[in-house]
């Protein structure tokens, strides 16, 4: 895992353009890789759980994308569709850290910090469509628009995804700002802020680097 670790912070400095299609399949393949190592080194069986999540992690999101078609085709445009893919990322992400789930799979808590890791760097394969909400293709008030319009939109699992991400974010809200009253438009202006984040550098790189030290004082993988 600590492989992935540096190929994920290598592959972060590469220009935008750089990135393709194939991105999470070289890592799910690295991953596999790692864990076929560290079963040959420890005398286990070839059949990790790092690998076996890991293809868990792309059916799932593939799985989310595909379970509300209707929805989908409701999304008429690019940042609608960016909103969707954020939103179904970071419920996945949020289940992994709280609840150490991923689709059915229950993870313990050195394959649970190893797959926020793999996740983490796979959210770099859109991160793209998250840059292209700042301005000038997007003002503040064309974001407000944005998320009034998609919040409307909202049918089906979509919806289960979008209350789950947004009562976590709202109880982050009550905590650090328990008395600034707030109208329907700021948080949800706020709320596309805060989706955004998880696909910064600045919330990547320290949180990656938290987890390894976590993962290190568990002894994962040692």
């Amino acid at each position: 895992m600590k492989h992935l670790i540096c190929l994920w912070m290598l592959l972060l400095l590469t220009p935008s353009a750089a990135w393709s299609q194939d991105f999470m399949e070289s890592m799910m393949q690295t991953a596999q890789m790692e864990n076929e190592a560290n079963a040959q080194e420890e005398g286990q069986p070839n059949e990790g759980t790092n690998s076996e999540a890991a293809e868990t992690w792309e059916a799932e999101l593939e799985r989310m994308r595909e379970s509300t078609p209707e929805f989908f085709a409701s999304l008429d445009t690019k940042y609608l569709k960016c909103v969707a893919m954020m939103e179904s990322y970071v419920y996945m992400y949020l289940k992994l850290v709280r609840e150490h789930k991923l689709g059915d799979m229950t993870l313990s808590a050195c394959d649970a910090y190893g797959m926020q890791t793999l996740a983490m760097a796979s959210s770099t394969t859109f991160m793209y469509c998250a840059e292209g909400m700042e301005a000038p293709e997007l003002n503040e008030e064309e974001k407000t628009d944005l998320m009034m319009d998609y919040i409307h939109k909202l049918t089906g699992f979509q919806e289960l995804i979008n209350h789950y991400v947004y009562s976590y974010y709202f109880d982050l809200v009550q905590s650090n700002f328990p008395n600034t009253p707030a109208s329907a438009e700021t948080m949800n202006h706020n709320y596309l802020v805060y989706l955004m984040e998880f696909f910064r550098p600045r919330y990547i790189i320290p949180q990656s680097l938290k987890i390894a030290r976590e993962m290190e004082a568990l002894g994962c993988g040692g």
